[in-house]
């Protein structure tokens, strides 16, 4: 992928909604505060190892949320989702697609999809849409803006050099 030579001062940095978040997280300690009183009434062995079960996926509702962040940078968007790859898309290309429902639209969280191999496919949810958007489309216009200056600038060179190659070449 080619990489934008525009450079901005800030790097905007989202993550999804916390209070999902924080609701699942608030589920699943109440879940193992209930087998842990499980555990103590009968000392059966299952019970712990559902306990064990329920901080597991504590702390991996924690990790998913430290790990899954879309930063904002120069003319790009760089999406970070668990282990894999950072995919990076291009503000200039348009193939970012977001996408709200009702509740959505009530906690300004929504959905983000990327067209990759000619399919949307969704790659993750963020909280603060309405200022991702805003800079999204703030970077997106100065970008067309500075890409139609170049590109005037560089028919002006042509037309300077056709010029110059025109007296140079010999005439018949």
């Amino acid at each position: 992928m080619q990489r934008t030579l525009f450079t901005w001062s800030q790097q905007y940095v989202f993550k999804p909604l916390l209070l999902g978040y924080l609701l699942q997280l608030f589920a699943v300690v109440g879940l193992g505060a209930r087998l842990l009183a499980l555990y103590a009434q009968s000392g059966a062995i299952g019970w712990m190892v559902a306990v064990g079960v329920s901080v597991v996926i504590g702390s991996l509702l924690i990790w998913r949320y430290q790990a899954e962040t879309v930063v904002i940078e120069n003319g790009e968007v760089v999406i970070y989702r668990w282990l894999s790859q950072p995919i990076v898309v291009s503000i200039a290309l348009n193939d970012i697609t977001v996408r709200q429902n009702a509740l959505g639209r009530l906690f300004d969280t929504g959905a983000l999809y990327v067209e990759l191999d000619g399919k949307q496919r969704k790659l993750t949810s963020i909280g603060m849409l309405h200022a991702f958007r805003c800079i999204v489309a703030e970077r997106h216009d100065v970008i067309r803006q500075l890409l139609v200056a170049q590109r005037q600038r560089l028919q002006a060179e042509d037309r300077e050099i056709g010029a110059l190659l025109g007296h140079m070449v010999p005439q018949r």
